[in-house]
Protein backbone atom coordinates (compact mmCIF):
# COMPACT_ATOMS: atom_id res chain seq x y z
CA UNK A 1 0.00 0.00 0.00
CA UNK A 2 1.27 3.49 -0.76
CA UNK A 3 2.08 5.95 2.07
CA UNK A 4 -0.68 8.49 0.46
CA UNK A 5 -3.08 5.75 0.50
CA UNK A 6 -2.74 5.07 4.37
CA UNK A 7 -5.59 5.99 6.47
CA UNK A 8 -3.93 8.42 9.32
CA UNK A 9 -4.47 6.00 11.88
CA UNK A 10 -2.50 3.54 10.10
CA UNK A 11 0.53 6.01 9.43
CA UNK A 12 0.67 7.20 13.37
CA UNK A 13 0.70 3.01 13.73
CA UNK A 14 3.57 2.74 11.18
CA UNK A 15 5.45 5.66 12.54
CA UNK A 16 5.17 4.61 16.17
CA UNK A 17 6.14 1.30 14.91
CA UNK A 18 9.12 2.33 13.14
CA UNK A 19 10.35 4.54 16.68
CA UNK A 20 9.51 1.27 18.72
CA UNK A 21 12.06 -0.98 15.96
CA UNK A 22 14.38 1.74 16.45
CA UNK A 23 14.59 1.66 20.09
CA UNK A 24 14.69 -1.79 20.21
CA UNK A 25 18.21 -1.50 17.92
CA UNK A 26 19.32 1.16 19.98
CA UNK A 27 18.65 -0.85 23.28
CA UNK A 28 20.80 -4.00 21.60
CA UNK A 29 23.59 -1.45 20.71
CA UNK A 30 24.11 -0.91 24.38
CA UNK A 31 27.55 -3.21 25.00
CA UNK A 32 26.65 -5.49 27.74
CA UNK A 33 28.67 -5.25 30.94
CA UNK A 34 32.19 -7.47 30.46
CA UNK A 35 31.83 -10.51 32.11
CA UNK A 36 33.53 -10.72 35.82
CA UNK A 37 37.12 -12.61 35.28
CA UNK A 38 37.52 -13.66 38.61
CA UNK A 39 34.38 -15.51 39.65
CA UNK A 40 35.78 -16.57 43.52
CA UNK A 41 35.19 -12.82 44.07
CA UNK A 42 32.21 -10.90 44.87
CA UNK A 43 31.65 -8.96 41.46
CA UNK A 44 31.25 -4.80 41.74
CA UNK A 45 29.76 -3.45 38.62
CA UNK A 46 30.64 0.43 38.16
CA UNK A 47 28.95 2.27 35.78
CA UNK A 48 30.62 5.31 34.76
CA UNK A 49 30.12 8.32 31.97
CA UNK A 50 33.78 8.61 30.93
CA UNK A 51 35.59 8.20 27.37
CA UNK A 52 38.33 7.96 25.57
CA UNK A 53 41.50 8.31 28.40
CA UNK A 54 39.14 8.90 31.08
CA UNK A 55 37.75 5.83 30.33
CA UNK A 56 40.77 4.15 30.21
CA UNK A 57 41.79 5.84 33.66
CA UNK A 58 38.84 4.66 35.44
CA UNK A 59 39.64 1.11 33.84
CA UNK A 60 43.11 1.53 35.53
CA UNK A 61 42.04 2.47 38.43
CA UNK A 62 39.38 -0.57 38.64
CA UNK A 63 42.62 -3.04 37.98
CA UNK A 64 45.19 -1.83 40.67
CA UNK A 65 41.76 -2.44 42.99
CA UNK A 66 41.16 -5.65 41.52
CA UNK A 67 45.09 -6.69 41.69
CA UNK A 68 45.28 -4.53 45.29
CA UNK A 69 42.76 -6.76 47.40
CA UNK A 70 41.04 -10.48 46.94
CA UNK A 71 37.50 -10.02 47.82
CA UNK A 72 36.21 -7.66 45.04
CA UNK A 73 36.42 -7.69 40.94
CA UNK A 74 35.02 -4.20 40.29
CA UNK A 75 33.87 -4.65 36.30
CA UNK A 76 33.64 -0.99 34.77
CA UNK A 77 31.07 0.44 32.07
CA UNK A 78 30.96 2.98 29.94
CA UNK A 79 28.00 4.85 29.49
CA UNK A 80 28.52 7.71 27.94
CA UNK A 81 25.68 8.57 26.38
CA UNK A 82 22.53 6.20 27.64
CA UNK A 83 23.62 6.35 31.58
CA UNK A 84 20.24 7.40 32.83
CA UNK A 85 17.84 5.55 30.01
CA UNK A 86 19.89 2.30 31.14
CA UNK A 87 19.99 2.71 35.10
CA UNK A 88 16.29 3.10 34.80
CA UNK A 89 15.97 -0.17 32.91
CA UNK A 90 18.28 -2.18 34.87
CA UNK A 91 16.58 -0.64 38.32
CA UNK A 92 13.25 -1.68 36.05
CA UNK A 93 14.75 -5.73 35.67
CA UNK A 94 16.24 -6.21 39.00
CA UNK A 95 19.61 -5.52 37.89
CA UNK A 96 21.25 -2.13 38.51
CA UNK A 97 24.90 -1.66 39.13
CA UNK A 98 26.50 -1.55 42.54
CA UNK A 99 28.14 1.83 42.21
CA UNK A 100 27.50 4.81 39.47
CA UNK A 101 29.51 8.20 38.88
CA UNK A 102 26.96 10.36 37.77
CA UNK A 103 27.15 14.33 36.68
CA UNK A 104 23.51 15.47 35.99
CA UNK A 105 21.44 16.54 38.83
CA UNK A 106 19.29 13.99 39.25
CA UNK A 107 19.70 13.00 42.99
CA UNK A 108 16.29 14.35 44.41
CA UNK A 109 14.31 12.67 41.32
CA UNK A 110 15.64 9.29 41.83
CA UNK A 111 15.81 9.58 45.90
CA UNK A 112 12.23 10.19 45.71
CA UNK A 113 11.61 7.73 43.18
CA UNK A 114 13.37 5.04 45.58
CA UNK A 115 16.18 4.32 43.08
CA UNK A 116 18.83 5.34 45.63
CA UNK A 117 20.17 3.86 48.94
CA UNK A 118 21.05 6.35 51.45
CA UNK A 119 25.08 6.36 52.27
CA UNK A 120 24.56 6.26 55.53
CA UNK A 121 22.73 2.39 55.40
CA UNK A 122 26.39 1.24 53.70
CA UNK A 123 28.65 3.22 55.43
CA UNK A 124 31.46 2.22 58.61
CA UNK A 125 31.33 4.93 61.28
CA UNK A 126 34.81 5.50 60.14
CA UNK A 127 33.85 6.37 56.84
CA UNK A 128 30.87 8.96 57.76
CA UNK A 129 33.68 10.38 59.77
CA UNK A 130 36.36 10.78 57.30
CA UNK A 131 33.54 12.08 55.17
CA UNK A 132 32.25 14.64 57.35
CA UNK A 133 36.18 15.40 58.40
CA UNK A 134 37.49 16.03 54.51
CA UNK A 135 34.57 16.68 52.67
CA UNK A 136 34.12 20.24 51.14
CA UNK A 137 31.48 22.32 52.45
CA UNK A 138 29.73 22.28 49.24
CA UNK A 139 30.26 19.24 48.16
CA UNK A 140 28.95 17.94 51.15
CA UNK A 141 25.64 19.75 50.48
CA UNK A 142 25.83 18.79 46.88
CA UNK A 143 25.61 15.05 47.97
CA UNK A 144 22.51 15.20 49.99
CA UNK A 145 18.69 15.22 50.08
CA UNK A 146 16.35 15.87 52.42
CA UNK A 147 19.28 15.57 54.82
CA UNK A 148 20.47 12.23 53.17
CA UNK A 149 23.44 11.43 51.75
CA UNK A 150 23.03 10.04 48.40
CA UNK A 151 26.39 10.61 46.73
CA UNK A 152 30.08 10.96 47.80
CA UNK A 153 31.28 13.45 45.07
CA UNK A 154 34.55 12.92 43.27
CA UNK A 155 35.36 16.16 41.62
CA UNK A 156 34.41 19.27 41.27
CA UNK A 157 34.54 20.94 37.50
CA UNK A 158 34.88 24.88 37.59
CA UNK A 159 34.86 25.22 33.37
CA UNK A 160 35.52 29.31 33.26
CA UNK A 161 35.87 32.14 35.29
CA UNK A 162 33.34 34.90 33.71
CA UNK A 163 33.88 38.88 35.17
CA UNK A 164 33.50 42.34 34.62
CA UNK A 165 36.26 44.67 34.18
CA UNK A 166 35.02 47.57 35.64
CA UNK A 167 33.82 45.80 39.12
CA UNK A 168 37.50 44.46 38.99
CA UNK A 169 39.08 47.97 38.38
CA UNK A 170 36.66 49.96 41.46
CA UNK A 171 37.75 47.17 43.89
CA UNK A 172 41.82 47.77 42.94
CA UNK A 173 42.64 46.06 40.27
CA UNK A 174 44.27 48.09 37.59
CA UNK A 175 42.85 48.10 33.78
CA UNK A 176 43.92 44.29 32.26
CA UNK A 177 45.10 42.81 35.51
CA UNK A 178 42.78 39.46 37.27
CA UNK A 179 43.14 38.17 40.14
CA UNK A 180 45.37 35.25 40.53
CA UNK A 181 43.63 33.30 42.80
CA UNK A 182 40.07 32.87 43.52
CA UNK A 183 40.23 33.90 46.83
Amino acid sequence: MDWNEMSRKDKVKAVLGGLLALAVIAIMCIPAPKLAKMPERETVYFWHQWTGDYAKQAEMICEYFNAYQDKYEVVPLSLPSSANQKLLMSVAGGNPPDIMVQWEAVIPQWADSGLLTPMEEVMSKEDKEFFEKNAFPITNKIARYKGELYAIPTSMGLLGIFYHPEILEANGYKPGEVPQTLE
